[in-house]
């Protein structure tokens, strides 16, 4: 494929990657022990190494991180402990208000929050705007495993100014 675009006049080869970069792209690099994510690339291990042999480089580095939710430890604890904190914060800047999605206002938060997302991303590497129509389909394809409560928004001056969006392992 690189000897064909280079054919062509072209100089660099991206990839792999998603067209719509809102799905899975990349090669994991470290993480092999951990079974596949949501949204998120599980190439074989030797991908690395074979792309390094072909010349490619590393020329942009995605993160991921999980969060461990013990068998004993419940998920009501979890989200109290959260709410705590948040309230704490929340009382010494009186302008600043986080809140929890519900069953009934998911889909719009996460409306709301592509928009900012949007903006956030403009800046990034290979960035193209979610439209709502991909958002609303992502929505109704995750909507199963999301826990609306784990949707969390924050507002500034009732301007939104940060978000929280996990979808589990």
């Amino acid at each position: 494929a690189s000897d064909y675009l280079i054919s062509q006049g072209r100089e660099h080869v991206r990839g792999p990657m998603n067209p719509s970069m809102t799905g899975e792209f990349g090669v994991l690099i470290e993480g092999h022990q951990n079974t596949p994510r949501i949204m998120m690339a599980h190439t074989p291990k030797y991908y690395a190494d074979l792309l390094e042999q072909f010349g490619f480089e590393i020329i942009k580095r995605f993160f991921a991180f999980s969060y461990d939710i013990n068998a004993d430890v419940e998920w009501d604890a979890h989200y109290g402990r959260s709410c705590e904190i948040s309230d704490r914060i929340c009382a010494r800047f009186p302008d600043l208000r986080v809140e929890a999605a519900t069953s009934k206002n998911v889909e719009q938060r996460l409306l709301e929050i592509n928009t900012i997302g949007n903006h956030i991303r403009s800046v990034g590497w290979g960035f193209v705007p979610m439209t709502d129509e991909e958002l609303a389909y992502m929505v109704k394809q995750l909507r199963r495993v999301i826990d609306p409560r784990a949707v969390v928004s924050a507002y500034y001056k009732d301007q939104l100014v940060g978000y929280v969006v996990p979808a589990p392992a």
